[in-house]
């Protein structure tokens, strides 16, 4: 019993918040008893007594290094011998409480930082894992290219458990060559190219097949959930999901009044500095002409290459032009495709996910596999599969390396094809992270490979990822789903957001031009981009209430440009009640983008040009009076004085005067523009707070 739990201590699995052991560490682990189940059988004490002996062979610490199987393993002070662990090794460190093992692991992880194992194993990351009970501690330290974790921390009410493994050599994958190589050393040397620190602001066309009902996001997924409202809809209007399923609704997207030059222009005009189109949605739709994915938009329902459509007037219009992918999910999304009704005349008829090529003949979607579209491979369904949060929570199995190499060549293909300069990955950290980092780690060096070639030496492409550290920040860029940060942020970062429904829906209210306009300064002032997604119709369109928010958003900008494109954040963000935000943080990062509590006239944000500095009023004070004060005469990180205060806008002289309460302004009768009013002020001086500060 000693020896299983060895074994058990010992066996090498990663903890991934409520996934469990991963299949490869079960198997392991199972292969353990196994052998301790023959050694015992056979009788031989003598061979119990090896496995004894192996799985507790001391490795010796010299100057703070454990030397096992020809690897230096960097140890924690005042740890003077460690325990071969296969290719590794691993040490313990005794606690009293949970509070003091915490206090612990989060030291030990810290120490790991930077430190290398082998010649592949370098630390990237040291992750907080937040229980149920809010205790948060050090764990599952991952490395260069995750082909296992090379620091595993475990803290429990009486120990610290500490693994180190060394990490295998990464898959062969092809990208284009250049200077970036697929690890995270290579990759620091990534610097955000300067057209997205000034852009400030883009447009989203989050669009494809999922629109045609007309029933708002997720369609393909819960059009297969019994009782679900979108399940409803689709059984009034198209049947049921055994005959009928999402790779039928694909048939009926025709895009007939598609004009992307129209759009992209209109999104020009009002003030958007790039424009990013969806490639693939997690339906696992490709929408351009797909070497790896037969079911594209060339060879069915528009048949029309959208992306190349949407890149080439971007390009025509002088718009940095880039694409968005959310595939990765579509392994465990699409599970519910071969689930069926569980009450009901159709009870137990499996929907249209367990259909074959061969069903397809004499159909209008002959010499197609809907395997393709609804990548199952074969792998288990999740018990949870029906529940969003749960399927989340409990994924079940990896996605298979079938999928994984399917949709790294459609990345490829996507960047070879489109040299996008924008690729948004909507996944935690990069695509396929919890599987092997070096998909998405070569994917971003292809991607910046690709730009360098494509625009003469010079990279100018961004890729984005979710709830990133700052070690990954440096090489890629955060993007916040509709969440904005609490405050100024040395590196570029974006938002993400739409006005309505991701997907569009019809009768559907939109959040207001002035709603997006404010949560879009707060943002800029705090060194992020927002990334706006106006719903398009299934024929191609926006409707007449998306046209008039975009106008609008156009007339603000009109008045305000030159205070939003090309700014810097000043010293602070901002000012008044407003900065002191009470809401949670999000899952998927920041606080939430549209603010639930109106702005007051004394909330201002800032930005900067030079030496000209701009103040928004978020709201408009009756008495017409402004007071800010950061701008107090004893303010000691200000210097000179101030020499002129202009309103854009207005040509009208702006009465003010700066004491020591701060800088007094007087509004003319009427405001130049709707929603926020910017103050321009020149003749101050001040220090350079932040790195984003400089140009």
């Amino acid at each position: 019993m000693q020896l299983v739990r060895r074994l058990l201590d010992s066996c090498p699995h990663r903890r991934t918040g409520r996934r469990g052991m991963e299949l490869r560490h079960v198997s392991w682990f199972l292969a353990a008893l196994l052998f301790v189940a023959l050694a015992a059988t056979d009788g031989g004490d003598h061979m119990v007594l090896q496995a004894a002996d192996i799985s507790e062979q001391s490795v010796p610490v010299h100057a703070g290094i454990a030397r096992w199987q020809g690897v230096d393993f960097p140890i924690y002070p005042d740890v003077g011998e460690a325990t071969a662990l296969g290719d590794g090794v691993s040490y313990r460190l005794p606690a009293t409480n949970r509070k003091e093992s915490d206090a612990l692991g989060g030291k030990i992880a810290a120490f790991y930082a930077g430190k290398k194992f082998g010649t592949h194993a370098i630390l990237s990351e040291i992750r907080q894992r937040t229980y149920r009970d809010y205790t948060s501690f050090a764990n599952n330290v991952t490395t260069t290219t995750n082909r296992g974790a090379a620091v595993n921390i475990n803290a429990t009410a009486n120990q610290v458990l500490v693994r180190l493994k060394p990490n295998s050599d990464p898959p062969l994958l092809a990208y284009p060559p250049g200077p970036f190589k697929a690890d995270w050393d290579s990759l620091v040397n990534y610097r955000v190219p300067a057209w997205f620190r000034d852009a400030k602001f883009g447009i989203w066309a989050h669009w494809g097949p999922e629109s045609v009902p007309e029933a708002g996001d997720w369609y393909g997924r819960n059009l297969y959930i019994q009782d679900h409202a979108q399940n409803k809809i689709h059984l009034q209007r198209y049947g049921h999901p055994s005959k009928f399923g999402f790779k039928d609704i694909i048939n009926l997207w025709k895009a007939e009044k598609f004009d992307p030059e129209k759009l992209v222009d209109l999104y020009k005009s009002i003030g958007a500095r790039y424009f990013v189109a969806q490639a693939v949605f997690h339906d696992n739709f490709d929408n351009w002409n797909s070497k790896y994915q037969p079911w594209n938009a060339v060879n069915m329902g528009p048949k029309k290459d959208i992306i190349g459509a949407w890149s080439a007037a971007a390009r025509k219009a002088g718009l940095p032009f880039g694409v968005s992918v959310h595939a990765r999910s579509a392994y465990t999304w699409y599970e519910v495709t071969r689930l069926s009704d569980t009450s009901g005349p159709m009870a137990g008829v499996p929907y249209d996910g367990v259909l074959t090529k061969a069903d397809g003949k004499g159909l209008w979607w002959e010499g197609y596999d809907p395997d393709d579209l609804y990548a199952q491979y074969g792998h288990p369904i999740s018990p949870y599969a029906r529940d969003r949060k749960m399927q989340h929570d409990n994924p079940g199995d990896p996605p298979v390396p079938a999928f994984c190499e399917k949709l790294y060549h459609r990345m490829q293909d996507l960047i070879a094809q489109h040299h996008p300069d924008l690729l948004y990955f909507d996944d935690f950290k990069l695509p396929l992270y919890g599987v092997d980092q070096y998909y998405g780690l070569s994917i971003a060096a292809g991607l910046y490979n690709d730009s360098i070639a494509f625009n003469h030496g010079t990279n100018q492409a961004v890729m984005t990822g979710k709830n990133l550290e700052q070690f990954e920040n440096r090489r890629l860029v955060n993007d916040l789903e509709a969440g904005r940060e609490r405050d100024i942020r040395d590196l570029p970062w974006q938002c993400d957001v739409c006005i309505g429904n991701w997907f569009y829906k019809k009768g559907l209210k939109y959040r207001d031009a002035g709603q997006v306009v404010r949560g879009l300064i707060d943002v800029v002032s705090k060194n992020g981009n927002v990334l706006l997604s106006i719903p398009v119709k299934p024929d191609g369109t926006i409707d007449e209430a998306e046209q008039a928010i975009v106008e609008n958003i156009g007339k603000w900008f009109a008045v305000n440009a030159e205070a939003i494109h090309g700014t810097r954040p000043w010293i602070a963000f901002g000012e008044g009640p407003s900065i002191q935000e009470n809401e949670p943080d999000r899952e998927k990062g920041g606080i939430f983008f549209f603010r639930r509590v109106p702005y007051t006239p004394c909330d201002f944000r800032f930005t900067a040009r030079g030496d000209t500095l701009y103040a928004f009023a978020m709201a408009w004070p009756s008495d017409r009076r402004l007071v800010i004060r950061s701008l107090a005469t004893n303010s000691k990180n200000l210097g000179g004085t101030i020499t002129q205060v202009g309103l854009l806008g207005t040509r009208e002289a702006v009465p003010y005067r700066q004491t020591a309460e701060g800088l007094e302004v007087t509004l003319p009768e009427n405001p130049p523009c709707q929603y926020a009013v910017v103050l321009k002020i020149s003749g101050l001086t001040w220090p350079v707070l932040h790195e984003c500060q400089r140009p």
